[in-house]
């Protein structure tokens, strides 16, 4: 069994013993693979309450009296096909929350520029700023790194990414779209995913189509995330 089948027989509660420990020997073992699944985990789980919330208001709707009409039993099946269905999901662009969207897929990208010695008394201004990028504190990261006379490239990446995680989509655009258009920056593929959640972030879904339009089309580990992400936007 393809990994690809393996997710959705997942999801859809298909494995047998043999091959749920697989499963779970897979996420422990393959990095690609657990973050494919953690993907489609939240996309799911997005895409649950964004809908649960719907229903929820169709129920509140139906007159307490006819709780066994037709409308009331459509619901109910309707939430347990929701609450028990697998696989992508495809919806109008109405009825999706662009943001809820963004909150289920933005993780700060990861860092591997300045790794954290720790305990280390003679640390530079940069690796001080990336401690505090990965302990969270990303508006002191943001206030070292504005301050600091940088040439690193990169480095406006992290930046896009902190200002990102602080809400500042417009500022974190300005920055990932000046990095992109550098010459080879080292994280484009990546940059242009971080675009386009943040025009999801700002609603602009068709913005955001385009960006992850670039990512599929680059065919490289985002690849399969973004075109899932294009199908549920579509």
């Amino acid at each position: 069994m393809n990994k690809e089948t393996l997710l959705e027989n997942y999801f859809q509660n298909k494995l047998s013993a043999s091959e749920l420990e697989n499963f779970h020997e897979l996420v422990k073992t393959d990095s690609t693979f657990k973050n494919e699944f953690e993907f489609q985990k939240n996309i799911k789980l997005a895409f649950r309450n964004e809908n649960r919330a719907s229903l929820k208001k169709e129920f509140q709707k139906i007159d307490a009296k006819k709780k066994l009409s037709w409308a009331s039993k459509f619901l109910a099946a309707a939430s347990v096909a929701l609450l028990f269905s697998i696989g992508t999901y495809y919806y109008s662009s109405n009825s999706l929350n662009p943001q809820k969207v963004f909150a289920a897929n933005f993780k700060p990208y990861p860092n591997v520029i300045h790794p954290v010695v720790r305990g280390n008394e003679n640390s530079t201004t940069i690796e001080n700023a990336f401690v505090f990028y990965e302990n969270k504190n990303y508006n002191s990261f943001i206030e070292t790194i504005e301050n600091t006379n940088f040439k690193n490239k990169d480095y406006n990446f992290y930046l896009a990414n902190a200002y990102l995680a602080t809400g500042n989509t417009e500022k974190s655009i300005t920055l990932l779209k000046k990095y992109v258009n550098n010459s080879k920056p080292t994280y484009k593929n990546d940059a242009n995913w971080y675009l386009g959640l943040s025009y999801l972030q700002n609603k602009d879904t068709e913005t955001a189509k385009m960006y992850l339009q670039k990512v599929v089309e680059s065919s490289s580990f985002l690849s399969n995330k973004a075109k899932k992400l294009l199908a549920l936007l579509d």
